[in-house]
């Protein structure tokens, strides 16, 4: 039996505190949280390697037959090339995640109040919702950014999305893997990512993307957006095209599912 989020973590810990003697194996799929949950559990399947290392540090009686690290993968639009991303004429810099605070949408803002005094024809796309909306929504009219700073509402087109922005920007200071990362390869489009997480998982800094060091900086991620806007990161369409090159040699759909069969084999063994 596989478990993948809390409350299946919870039905399966009272299972196996009832019933000594289990009739059948079991196996959590971990995207964070308390590691506590896991670790009664047969085998231990958690999406990025960080994870697997806070765990193991903290139950260092969990052997490594018991844990494995499968990175999430998505569907790659293979019809979708290069070409075919869209030059906006203004420069237009995107988020895409949930409206909370450990997604740190908040940076994003002052960061991107900071570029305009170099770029003051920007704009800022933000969609989604979360507990974090009214504040953030609060702020941007405040500070005057509404001009600038657009809340876009759900995405149910993801590919118009990322046409729409030359860059995305994922400040979250606690991002458990960061699947809107691979999204933004699928769509060649380049990313700036907290150096935090599992988003140095995915970025490697200035060969797939960039990365900026302090999750909560303004200042840092200012200097970041500056740097790629104004050219001072060179190579930008290699990098863009070596993104698509490592989501499909190693975030695919297919190689995910392929690693979660080959971990239920050893489960069934």
């Amino acid at each position: 039996m596989i478990a993948h989020n809390g409350r299946s973590f919870a039905v399966i810990n009272l299972y196996n505190k009832i019933f000594k003697n289990k009739i059948f194996r079991t196996a959590a799929i971990s995207h964070g949280g308390n590691p506590k949950r896991l670790i009664n559990f047969d085998y231990i399947i958690t999406v990025a390697q960080h994870l697997t290392n806070n765990i193991k540090e903290k139950y260092q009686n969990i052997s490594n037959d018991r844990i494995f690290t499968i990175h999430n993968g998505i569907k790659i639009n293979d019809t979708y090339k290069l070409q075919d991303k869209v030059n906006n004429k203004n420069f237009t810099v995107g988020t895409l995640t949930r409206l909370s605070p450990e997604k740190n949408i908040i940076t994003a803002i002052k960061a991107f109040k900071l570029f305009l005094s170099d770029n003051p024809n920007a704009q800022l796309n933000i969609p989604g919702e979360g507990s974090d909306f009214e504040r953030l929504t609060k702020i941007v009219q405040n500070e005057n950014l509404s001009n600038n700073i657009k809340f876009i509402g759900h995405v149910n087109n993801i590919e118009k999305f990322f046409n729409e922005i030359d860059l995305l920007i994922h400040p979250a200071t606690n991002e458990p893997f960061g699947l809107v990362i691979l999204e933004a390869f699928n769509y060649y489009t380049p990313v700036i990512g907290s150096n935090s997480g599992g988003l140095r998982e995915i970025i490697t800094h200035n060969k797939n993307g960039y990365l900026y060091n302090n999750p909560k900086s303004e200042q840092d991620l200012y200097k970041a957006i500056y740097d790629y806007y104004f050219y001072k990161i060179q190579n930008k369409e290699k990098i863009i095209k070596a993104a698509r090159i490592d989501l499909e040699d190693r975030f695919s759909i297919e190689i995910t599912k392929n690693k979660l069969i080959s971990a239920v084999k050893i489960f069934l063994d």
